[in-house]
């Protein structure tokens, strides 16, 4: 197997074993034939997230040429298609920040906890995962907003409608534990999309 025609640098995308990988380093093994070590990260459906590392003396490692990139006319009504892909390209780019920067976004203290969970989904080449935390319990809610996944839209709104004061043993009524069941219900249903 042939060596490819530019040298691997980090940063670009390349065909290897029927999918495409994001290059993230390159060790040259042998600079007279100029075989090189790509350490790569998954970038289509199929192998996103994963990593692997390919010799191109014993791989097909192909760059994507990006001007090989054909344009196409955007004809739907104020340009929707092509702001769509925009998006969509935007949401799969890597963040650039080691740590996420959450000073003065919000009334709140991080803790260290909350921090490593968001530092964990931003680690991954498109965040996928979704946080929650308890902000209160549902016992102090009237009502619960439950998001769609991806989040965009609401799922549904459940009303709880028990007299204060709540107290603990408002934990153990029939109407606490079937909303909360209804809550965990619709979680589920939505993460399963």
């Amino acid at each position: 197997m042939s060596s490819p025609a530019p040298p691997l640098t980090p940063g670009m995308r390349v065909l290897c074993r029927d999918a495409e990988w994001l290059v993230t380093r390159v060790h040259s093994v042998d600079f007279t034939t100029g075989s090189q070590i790509a350490f790569c990260t998954g970038a289509d459906e199929m192998v996103r997230g994963h990593e692997a590392a390919f010799v191109t003396d014993l791989d097909d490692v192909i760059p994507i040429d990006p001007r090989d990139t054909r344009l196409v006319r955007d004809s739907s009504h104020g340009f929707q298609r092509a702001k769509l892909f925009l998006e969509a390209q935007l949401r799969q780019m890597p963040l650039t920040a080691a740590h996420p920067n959450v000073n003065g976004i919000g009334a709140f203290r991080p803790l260290p906890f909350q921090v490593k969970a968001v530092e964990k989904a931003l680690q991954q080449m498109r965040p996928r995962l979704l946080l929650a935390d308890a902000v209160g319990s549902l016992a102090d809610a009237d009502q619960v907003p439950l998001l769609t996944k991806p989040p965009t839209k609401l799922a549904e709104i459940l009303n709880y409608d028990d007299p204060r004061p709540r107290t603990r043993a408002t934990l153990s009524e029939a109407s606490f534990i079937s909303t909360k069941k209804r809550s965990l219900e619709i979680f589920q249903r939505e993460v399963r999309r």
